[in-house]
């Protein structure tokens, strides 16, 4: 064996120790209430919530469940992203139930993105 292998073989131990001993990331809960069930949907309430549905634990899962606790005032999102707004929900393939409420003065920009929805959805048929 010479020094080279042996420099692989420590840089192999070290990786093995250092994924037993550091934690896996974990993923951020919904600032909302709500646990994502069809029985206890994340309730939104504001436009950060709204925006947490873009995060990639909610995106292309058909069983996470959102629903709208009140009328948004959206007019800060204006502001947002150096002027690009709100970042378009996609691909979404939950469940979202706006119970009549409305979102209010939302602002986004498409110049570059090639969505065109506040939530762009994607459906897919199984079986």
């Amino acid at each position: 064996m010479d020094a080279s292998d042996q420099v692989k073989l420590s840089i192999r131990g070290l990786f093995l120790i250092l994924s037993l001993v550091l934690p896996a990331p974990v993923a951020e809960a919904f600032s909302g209430a709500g646990s994502g069930t069809e029985a206890s949907p994340y309730v939104i309430t504001d436009v950060n919530e709204l925006q947490e549905m873009n995060d990639p634990n909610y995106l292309n899962k058909p069983d996470v469940y959102f629903i709208l606790g009140n009328n948004i005032d959206a007019s800060a999102t204006s502001g947002w992203n150096g002027g690009e707004g709100f970042v378009s929900i996609a691909p979404f393939q939950g469940h979202f139930d706006g119970r009549g409420h409305k979102i209010n003065d939302l602002y986004m920009n498409y110049s570059t993105s090639p969505y065109t929805s506040v939530i762009w959805v994607c459906m897919s048929r199984y079986g």
